[in-house]
């Protein structure tokens, strides 16, 4: 792995300045009847710098954005002033990432795993039952679960972030 970051280094650097979250769209399309929900496992990774990010997406993956955020202000009431970068895997390519960092992350890992188990659970969960939609009520009984465990998901991650901003 020449030129390669170590995976310990990004689990602790992920640690500090990643975030782990489950992003519910809507999906309408013509043929549909109603709008399909989607949940997609999301890691980023925020920094002042796209040179390490750039690195780090040679051993994790990834695509870095630039993200602008002058005028902003913190939760601390400190104005931001300068753009930053952002490392954003997305679906499969997350779960990857998450799989490959679990053993090396400490503050992270609860989040890592609720993503992994929801995306492994319903990945394919409405798969197959689209194309009977309009005959078959399966399909709307399994993506009603579905929606259920990522709005489920996405309440334990809440409640992981606010234990640790408590320091309890």
């Amino acid at each position: 792995m020449s030129g390669m970051i170590d995976l310990a280094y990004i689990g602790g650097f992920f640690d500090a300045d990643g975030s782990v979250s489950l992003v519910r769209t809507t999906k309408q399309s013509k043929s549909m009847e109603a709008p399909r929900i989607i949940n997609t496992p999301q890691l980023n990774i925020g920094q002042a710098d796209a040179g390490l990010l750039n690195e780090i997406s040679k051993t994790i993956g990834g695509k870095v954005f630039k993200t602008s955020n002058k005028g902003d202000i913190s939760k601390y009431g400190i104005t931001k002033n300068r753009d930053g970068y952002s490392l954003l895997l997305s679906n499969k390519s997350a779960i990857k990432a998450a799989k490959e960092l679990l053993p090396f992350t400490y503050s992270k890992r609860q989040e890592l795993l609720e993503v992994i188990l929801f995306h492994e659970t319903y990945c394919n969960f409405t798969k197959g039952w689209a194309r009977h939609r309009h005959i078959n009520p399966e399909y709307y009984r399994r993506l009603a679960i579905e929606n259920a465990a990522g709005d489920a998901v996405r309440a334990k991650l809440k409640n992981i972030r606010l234990n640790k901003d408590t320091f309890s």
